[in-house]
């Protein structure tokens, strides 16, 4: 997990409900893929994989994300992202 990179790409509805995907690309170059559901609310977005997964963020900047990952065993990451509003996403939100 310490090497690895991960991209997400979320939309978010009217109403705040949030779905997205994050490809988490493992050293071995193997890429998996978490589907998540969630709400965004004032710039703090709350999503979570059916696994038990969580990732809580919030807007740093209107181009950086601040946040964590804490994994279904507990462990937790954080990190810092590059935010886009112009990224482009396929049909059910993961990124292209």
């Amino acid at each position: 997990m310490y090497s690895s990179t991960f991209r997400a790409a979320m939309c978010v509805a009217p109403n705040g409900r949030a779905r997205g995907v994050l490809l988490l690309r493992r050293r071995s170059g193997e890429v998996d893929t978490y589907h998540f559901y969630g709400v965004e609310k004032d710039g703090v977005i709350a999503v979570a994989h059916g696994s038990g997964h969580k990732l809580e963020a919030r807007h740093a900047t209107p181009t950086t994300v601040q946040g964590s990952l804490r994994l279904a065993n507990g462990m937790k990451f954080s990190f810092d992202a590059t935010r886009s509003t112009a990224g482009r996403v396929s049909e059910d939100c993961a990124p292209l």
